[in-house]
């Protein structure tokens, strides 16, 4: 009974002292709330700029997707430079992913795996990566100022030389027409992050759902021909109408729609991969706001799992598709 009694008053201490180191934290460990913008934001130059009658700049997005696809290049590069029979190391980690990913894909597609395996496997790599950079520190909390629209969070310099200022955020709200005791007018600023998780900006997940779709509809072409054409406008079904088998002329029907089904399948893909990825990020900042520093740690690992399965949700719905567009009405798919 006494045992009982100690562990319970010792989970009860626990609670008591997480409640009170969370609440200090509130009080005095406050963070400026990161501004939430839609839109990727430019960088390089920080503005855009008129090119020929298009808007152009480098965007944080752009630039975090590069540094994925860097991140990739250079592990393929130290994975495989010195290949040995029995691999250890960085090898043996590559390998043993390849390897899982190929065993569990070739399940779906059957003897087909070898021909979708690079573009699902890329699509893979590049998604988690890039959802897992997202979460490093520094993106999206270290960038350059911008003067607040409205309202914005004061400043203060951590570190000047020359013409090099290093500033920081405090957590001190400057309201829209703030003055100073000299009455000057007081401005509140933003900041615009040099890099920002590259699924978080819905022209990445359109790009990457177009090319899973385009490559979905070049692998039917060439595996079934005029066939897969005749899924979505059925030729065939006009002469089977016109000698009277109605049931067979409902294709003139059900075409159209799977034609539509492809176009949708792009909204879905890159809506999906980016409601997730930027839901994510706002969840990881507004925690960080209200509670800094120790209690947003459970939401890191939230978040790496959510990363994890977004990828592999995109890698497999793109794979089943491409089985399923390269197969034969009433094949089995293996």
């Amino acid at each position: 009974m006494t045992s009982v009694l100690s562990s319970r008053l010792v989970r009860l201490m626990i609670v008591v002292i997480a409640l009170i180191v969370a609440t200090l934290m509130v009080l005095f460990l406050r963070v400026p709330l990161p501004a939430i913008e839609l839109a990727a934001e430019p960088v390089i130059p920080p503005h855009f700029v008129d090119v020929f009658g298009f808007q152009f700049s480098i965007t944080n997005t752009l630039i975090a997707s590069w540094l994925s696809m860097i991140v990739l290049v250079v592990f393929a590069f130290l994975a495989t430079r010195k290949m040995k029979m029995v691999p250890s190391g960085l090898q043996n980690v590559a390998e043993m992913i390849i390897e899982m990913m190929y065993n569990f894909f070739g399940n779906i597609a059957g003897d087909r795996i070898a021909k979708f395996f690079p573009w699902v496997m890329t699509i893979f790599l590049w998604v988690l990566v890039s959802n897992w950079m997202g979460l490093v520190p520094g993106f999206g909390s270290i960038g350059y100022m911008h003067q607040a629209h409205e309202g914005g969070y004061k400043a203060e310099t951590l570190f000047q030389a020359g013409p090099v200022h290093l500033y920081s955020l405090t957590n001190e709200i400057v309201e829209p027409g703030a003055q100073d005791e000299h009455g000057h007018e007081v401005h509140g600023y933003a900041v615009v992050p040099f890099l920002r998780s590259a699924a978080s900006d819905l022209s990445f997940t359109l790009a990457l759902a177009f090319i899973s779709v385009l490559m979905t509809q070049i692998f039917g072409l060439q595996a079934l021909g005029l066939d897969y054409v005749n899924r979505f406008i059925p030729f065939k079904s006009f002469w089977d109408l016109l000698g009277g088998k109605a049931m067979k002329g409902m294709d003139l029907i059900v075409g159209p729609l799977e034609l539509v089904s492809e176009f949708a399948k792009i909204i879905s893909f890159s809506f999906r991969l980016f409601g997730n990825v930027f839901a994510g990020e706002v969840l990881l900042g507004v925690m960080i706001f209200l509670i800094p520093h120790i209690v947003p740690l459970p939401f890191y690992g939230l978040e790496i799992f959510v990363g994890a399965m977004q990828a592999f949700v995109f890698a497999f719905l793109t794979l089943l598709f491409m089985t399923m567009a390269t197969t034969h009405h009433g094949e089995d798919g293996h």
